[in-house]
């Protein structure tokens, strides 16, 4: 699918075509390309690629690289924030290769883009300090909000409603003058909304007013996707670790493996709370840990299930009746719980009086945690057990060719059709 999306934004501008809107899916009534995670910021910036190398290319070269931007981008926060190399790039680890992003990568290329998060907390940050101005704020934060929608409009939403709770909880914790700089941030964070949202207008149009009146996702959908808090100590296969007896028991987690991305870890888990006994009568640490309290309690959602078994209902019930928060799935939450942690930790790292072995120990051992299993996901799906035989079909040189999947972990329709020839298919016998 993302394949496909890396080479429709390009075909689609330079022939002319509407961008937002075609009848190549769902013939003959079209589809609202609007309302899909179509990723054009990432198409169009790895075009040259796309047209030189192809999209199976361009699509691994950015699912490679997404971690390790966000990774970077963590550092650069973390960086600022405590002014410390070490702890710093210990942060951008748990960041950029956090179990939510090793779970996004077995297919969302829209969800593990996430680099720019980090750049929006940094730009607000450097804003409420005062060392950069009101006017070049607006405008690079207007400009990353506008990519970031263009990457992942969900992850954009999710953006926006915790970090206005982490605003609102700023403006109730810090004393007067800070809440000032605050309020004032807040009015141009707004005002950087609205010009992304001038040059979204297109994009905005197509999704609103062309809207389907079908449900983007089933009503049960944010109850299995949310988190089991026993994940968070529990790994899943898509880290290292996550084989043995915790495998059985992440079996019984809601989801599926790119969904269950709450884990952290015993260390990092040992350093938040370290952390939490340090920082929790200072301004920012209550600032912090509050914002990820809410967080992750969110991610829980609408139902608690401990090992998959349902108990009781939680606040994010509430939500469900909310337009486009009813949609949300509440595990990806986890998504922002990593950056706080990553910026805990290595608060946590860079100025405790731990002795110097105690939290090297503990930063090696976050690391070794979440060491990836480069052997999971569904990408080892087997070839097809028979030849694929083309049937009804007519031959066009400007044609497309197709890939139908058969199901997520089995086997596949994955024959390659000629150039220039458009015709449905079936399994040969």
């Amino acid at each position: 699918m993302f394949a496909w999306f890396l080479v429709w934004w390009p075909h689609a501008i330079s022939h002319g075509l509407n961008p937002f809107f075609t009848h190549l899916l769902w013939s003959p009534f079209g589809f609202n390309l609007a309302e899909a995670t179509a990723i054009p910021g990432p198409s169009l910036l790895a075009m040259p690629l796309t047209l030189t190398a192809g999209p199976v290319v361009a699509f691994n070269v950015l699912a490679m690289l997404a971690p390790a931007l966000s990774a970077w981008t963590a550092f650069l926060l973390c960086r600022h924030v405590i002014r410390s190399f070490w702890p710093s790039l210990l942060g951008g680890y748990l960041y950029g290769f956090s179990s939510y992003e090793l779970g996004q990568m077995q297919g969302h290329l829209n969800l593990t883009l996430t680099f720019l998060l980090p750049v929006c907390v940094l730009l607000v940050l450097r804003r409420v300090e005062g060392t950069i101005g009101p006017r070049r704020f607006v405008l690079l934060l207007a400009a990353t909000l506008l990519f970031q929608f263009l990457i992942s409009p969900e992850v954009s939403v999710m953006l926006a409603v915790f970090g206005g709770v982490a605003l609102v909880l700023a403006l109730l914790l810090f004393p007067p003058p800070v809440r000032r700089r605050v309020s004032a941030a807040m009015g141009q964070i707004a005002l950087a909304y609205v010009l992304a949202g001038l040059v979204l207008t297109p994009y905005l149009y197509y999704f609103f007013a062309r809207h389907s009146t079908e449900t983007p996702i089933y009503s049960f959908y944010p109850s299995y996707f949310s988190m089991d808090p026993l994940n968070l100590v529990v790994p899943t296969d898509v880290t290292l670790l996550g084989h043995g007896a915790v495998a059985r028991l992440a079996a019984t987690f809601t989801g599926n493996s790119s969904e269950q991305n709450a884990y952290l870890g015993l260390p990092v888990l040992a350093m938040v709370v370290l952390f939490g006994l340090s920082f929790w009568r200072t301004r920012v640490g209550r600032l912090l840990l509050l914002t990820l309290i809410i967080v992750c309690v969110a991610a829980l959602g609408p139902v608690l299930h401990v090992a998959g078994t349902t108990t009781v209902p939680l606040p994010w019930r509430l939500l469900l009746h909310v337009p486009f928060l009813k949609f949300a799935l509440p595990a990806r939450f986890m998504l922002l719980a990593s950056l706080i942690v990553a910026l805990v930790v290595a608060m946590w790292v860079s100025t405790s009086r731990a002795r110097p072995w105690f939290k090297g120990s503990l930063a090696v051992l976050a690391v070794v945690f979440l060491l990836p299993n480069l052997g999971s996901g569904p990408g080892s799906t087997p070839r097809p057990s028979s030849p694929l035989a083309c049937i009804g079909g007519t031959c066009r040189r400007t044609a497309t060719s197709w890939s139908f999947p058969t199901g997520r972990t089995g086997t596949a329709c994955c024959g390659r059709l000629r150039p220039g020839c458009t015709f449905g298919c079936r399994r040969a016998t």
